[in-house]
């Protein structure tokens, strides 16, 4: 049943999603959050808060078996742990997190790495990881870097990877690139021939 319910999560997520980016103006194109993704990120936040809450009211709140209570607490506590982490990853990706394509490459921003500059000549591969919903970006030097799908404009990545890198290193990823046209002359073609053969 979570997995339907993710499922539709997403396809709502991404009902949402537009193809291009925004002009951010000499070359620079920004990839924004899609909107319901924010929305649904203090949703998620809000409910764990609330559940959180509850369990911890109704612990110390109730007089007999106190401590039995509390052990209770405790491992509704523990099971809140990964939803908290994956909501504040969603909280952190959502409104603060900013990608943006340069003629150089492609620039990260986050709170804990400010202004990461990856050039496309160092993009060693591009993978589509359809449990997480992101694409991972390898280079040459240095940590992966992730972009989710709920973001806008991947319509307009896709078309600035098929001018700069070479398409085996991104044909892996290219089926869940969305093209900005129906028949986009720089769509990728052969990255996506490449992913057929591999």
């Amino acid at each position: 049943m979570f997995g339907w319910l993710n499922q539709f999560w997403m396809n709502w997520l991404l009902a949402g999603r537009r193809a291009e980016a925004r002009d951010g103006g000499a070359g620079r194109w920004e990839l924004d959050t899609v909107g319901r993704y924010r929305f649904s990120s203090l949703l998620f936040m809000g409910l764990w808060v609330v559940l959180a809450a509850g369990v911890t009211l109704d612990a110390w709140l109730r007089p007999e078996d106190a401590t039995r209570r509390r052990e209770e607490a405790a491992a509704w506590f523990s099971l809140f742990v990964v939803p908290l982490a994956m909501t504040l990853f969603g909280i952190v990706d959502a409104w603060w997190a900013r990608v943006t394509i340069e003629p150089a490459g492609l620039r990260f921003q986050y709170p804990w790495r400010p202004g990461a500059l990856v050039r496309w000549e160092d993009i060693v591969q591009i993978r589509h990881r359809e449990s997480f919903h992101w694409f991972t970006i390898r280079r040459r030097r240095g940590a992966a870097i992730r972009i989710t799908e709920t973001r806008h404009g991947l319509g307009r990545l896709r078309r600035e990877l098929r001018r700069h890198v070479d398409p085996l290193r991104w044909a892996a990823a290219a089926a869940r690139l969305p093209r900005l046209d129906a028949d986009d002359g720089v769509g990728g073609s052969e990255a996506e021939a490449g992913a057929r053969a591999g």
